[in-house]
């Protein structure tokens, strides 16, 4: 039993290993070059109203 238990081990860290071996890198996006959607600092709908921040265009000051 510990034979078949080490087996499948090896087995499954050769298909992990064959299977990174085979993927294409990922595309490096500078910061700069990330597009802009809704989101934490885009000023639209998205994390921001999510979390209940404060929206900073509104001046209640």
């Amino acid at each position: 039993m510990k034979r078949l238990i080490l087996i499948c081990l090896v087995l499954t860290v050769l298909a992990v290993f064959y299977g990174c071996g085979k993927m294409e890198p990922a595309a490096y996006h500078p910061v700069d070059e990330v597009p802009q959607g809704p989101g934490l600092f885009t000023g639209k709908k998205g994390a921001v109203d999510i979390i209940g921040l404060p929206d900073e265009s509104s001046d209640d000051n």
